[in-house]
This record gives structure tokens, sequence and C-alpha cells, in this order.
């Protein structure tokens, strides 16, 4: 008589989605909704109702896919605030700004991942596969300017930036 091993369902990861742009929100809930093993369970608009849905969801969520522009609390200081309440949740940050001292900033204020606007939804999935894992993803453009960044040569001033000031340049340049 031959034994069948009954195999774990794998978990699903639950993700939140935070875009003040509706389209933006819900194209990248459909796609991600489209992937395997992967569903968006909250949305936000705003870095505010992002730390509401971490409360009301407190346990669910797996991942948050968070972008940096918005209005009210924008995405660097929520995912400081998030990352400091909720550790277990991997943040990844999904924006245009590729270059710079975003991602800098936002990876030491505990985001877990950085792909851009601009990448594919493969890459988008490995990024939330890999964070979910306990790993880090970067995309490999973010990460050859954070590798150029730290070569030897003249200090780029807005490194120097708190993340205070750094927020109020961003809102100066957005109007």
């Amino acid at each position: 008589m031959q034994l069948f091993r009954m195999s774990k369902p794998t978990p699903t990861i639950k993700v939140m989605v935070v875009d003040d742009h509706d389209l933006v929100r819900h194209g990248i809930k459909s796609l991600i909704n489209s992937q395997e093993g992967i569903e968006v369970i909250a949305e936000a608009s705003s870095g505010e109702e992002a730390i509401e849905q971490c409360r009301a969801l407190d346990g669910e969520l797996n991942i948050i896919m968070m972008d940096i522009n918005m209005p009210g609390m924008g995405g660097m200081e929520a995912t400081r605030n998030i990352s400091k309440r909720w550790p277990e949740l991997g943040i990844i940050i999904v924006t245009i700004h590729g270059d710079g001292p975003l991602p800098k900033k936002l990876l030491k204020g505990g985001a877990k991942g950085y792909p851009s606007k601009g990448n594919n939804i493969e890459e988008i999935t490995q990024a939330i596969r890999d964070v979910y894992a306990g790993g880090n993803y970067i995309a490999k453009d973010i990460a050859q300017n954070l590798a150029l960044s730290l070569l030897p040569g003249e200090e780029n001033i807005i490194d120097r930036l708190s993340q205070r000031e750094l927020q109020v340049l961003m809102m100066i340049a957005h109007g």
C-alpha cells in the first residue's frame, strides 16, 4: 500500500498598493492580481491611509507597494513610520525616481525593494517574492546608480538633507 503525502498549500502573498493616482493604483492591482500566489487585499491613496490600513489589517498584510509622491504624508515618511511599527512588513517602493539620493534614503528608511514604474510585471513580481522571502530587491538600473553614487568624488548636497528637508524640497519641485 502506497501512502500519498498531501503537500501544504503555498500561502498567498497579501499586498497593499499605495498610490494617489486611481488609474495607476488600479493598474498595479490588476497586474499583481494576475500573478499566481499574490493578491492585493488593500489600497490607499496617501501615507495616512496606508497607516490606517496597516492598523486595520494588522497581521494580514505581507507587502506594501508604495509610491513616493503623494499629497499629505508622502511615501518616504509613511515608509519610515510603517517600518518602525510593523517591521515584518516588506515595503517596496514603486516610483519613477530611480536616481539621485531617493533610493538610498528610502532603503535606509525601511524599504526592502526598489523597482521602478518602468519595470515589467515579471520584475515587480520578482520584487514581491524576494521581499516576501525576507530578501531585498533593487532594479538593476537603480542598483547601478547606487553603486556609482558610492564612488569617491564630490558629495551630493542632497545626501546631507534630513528626511523633512528632502520632503520639503520634493514638494517644492512638484509645485
